[in-house]
């Protein structure tokens, strides 16, 4: 989640001079980047559950086995992270 793409899609609120903070204004406003953070988590933990599912293939070489279980739990390890923030 680049930093840039979020500063081009919600320009800052500049709030009016005598304003109160955290008026009805700039709830919305902040509600409105929370929910464009929290689609974007969805569809990376959407996009995670298909690339697993569509791994789910039988190796006969441990090592391979033993590789995609350590990218998958990287991509788990790397989402909860993701979860956190």
């Amino acid at each position: 989640m680049p930093e840039d793409s979020l500063h081009k899609q919600f320009p800052p609120y500049i709030p009016k001079k005598g304003e109160e903070y955290m008026n009805e204004n700039q709830l919305d406003h902040f509600r409105q980047i929370l929910d464009s953070l929290k689609q974007e988590l969805m569809e990376d933990i959407e996009q995670t559950v298909h690339t697993m599912q569509d791994e789910a293939t039988v190796f006969a070489d441990p090592n391979d086995r033993a590789s995609q279980e350590s990218d998958i739990a990287l991509e788990l390890r790397n989402r909860d992270r993701e979860r956190k923030l």
